[in-house]
């Protein structure tokens, strides 16, 4: 809390921090890319005073769903100034699973799925090497794949 130029706040810190363990096991990358966002966006509004104006509140209605979500208990060691996640308990909405943390075993996962991602990444860097804005020869040993990617005449 911003108090006559204090800043110093270690239980904030670490109730925080607790709370971002929490978010990391039950968001998704884009959601807590989202909340992120959103929790600068707000962060922001409330130290410029802007409490109560039609953006703050619309930002903490949206982030209000990633709160309803955030239950369960984090434990964490503390040493020497530094904050290390050591267990979570009764996380109902909890995205890990050590049991379906390979690939595989996740709806039925074949590698061959990666291969057409992979393909559709490709597009993306042969028109950045057709365009001359990145040098296909550092990234290949294959001679005929230099050689594939062509600037149109």
């Amino acid at each position: 809390i911003k108090s006559r130029g204090v800043y110093e706040q270690p239980g904030m810190t670490l109730l925080g921090k607790c709370y971002e363990y929490l978010l990391q096991l039950i968001l998704d990358r884009r959601a807590r890319e989202l909340f992120d966002h959103l929790s600068l966006y707000i962060g922001k509004q409330i130290y410029q005073g802007y409490w109560f104006d039609t953006g703050s509140q619309a930002a903490m209605a949206a982030i209000q769903r990633f709160s309803d979500l955030a239950t369960g208990t984090i434990k964490v060691d503390l040493y020497k100034g530094q904050i290390n996640f050591a267990e979570a308990k009764n996380v109902p909405h909890n995205l890990y699973s050590a049991e379906d943390a390979s690939m595989e075993s996740v709806g039925g996962f074949d590698h061959v799925d990666s291969e057409g991602f992979l393909g559709v990444l490709e597009v993306s860097a042969e028109a950045l090497a057709v365009q001359k804005q990145i040098d296909i020869s550092k990234f290949s040993a294959d001679e005929e794949e230099k050689t594939r990617i062509q600037r149109p005449k």
